[in-house]
């Protein structure tokens, strides 16, 4: 029974890569289709730590899958792409974000709050060693950026009525 149970592993993971080595399973930059992030989405590298900013970064987390942008979207409408705290991690389909301190899941229309600061859009991600914002997720001249080990309070659903389906 034993050498069965060996033989039928074997099988299947031959099965499974030759299914990955025909393009059964296609990824973009390393990461498997509707697992990886937003172009625009953007975290704090592990392990780096700039010091921290005393204001809240507070809004109603809104994402556009087409242009990549996740936005924090402030009761005055308007829109800040963000820095995320380190450890946070995201995928397009179903779009979700992970908060690695508090475990907590983020969804379109959630709203977030945590410890950090609003800095310039273009200059933001720089600062931290990260790529750029893309263009189209540039709505202001600020970036809604969180401490890099703040944790995140998240009330879900609060904004569902202002998140509109891409």
């Amino acid at each position: 029974m034993v050498l069965g149970r060996r033989f039928l592993q074997v099988i299947v993971v031959m099965v499974i890569a030759l299914w990955i080595g025909s393009g059964g399973l296609q990824t973009v930059d390393g990461f498997v289709p509707g697992l990886a992030p937003p172009d625009g989405f953007r975290v704090h590298p592990p392990g780096f730590s700039p010091g921290a900013m005393w204001a809240i970064v507070s809004g109603i987390v809104e994402v556009d899958l087409d242009a990549g942008c996740v936005w924090l979207s402030s009761p005055n409408g308007k829109r800040y792409p963000v820095v995320w705290p380190a450890g946070t991690t995201a995928r397009s389909d179903p779009f979700e974000i992970r908060i690695r301190k508090g475990h907590q899941v983020v969804r379109p229309g959630d709203f977030v709050e945590g410890g950090g600061g609003y800095l310039q859009a273009d200059s933001a991600p720089q600062r931290y060693g990260l790529e750029p914002f893309p263009n189209e997720c540039l709505q202001g001249r600020e970036a809604a950026v969180f401490n890099a080990d703040s944790p995140i309070d998240v009330t879900p659903g609060v904004g569902l009525e202002l998140v509109e389906p891409t």
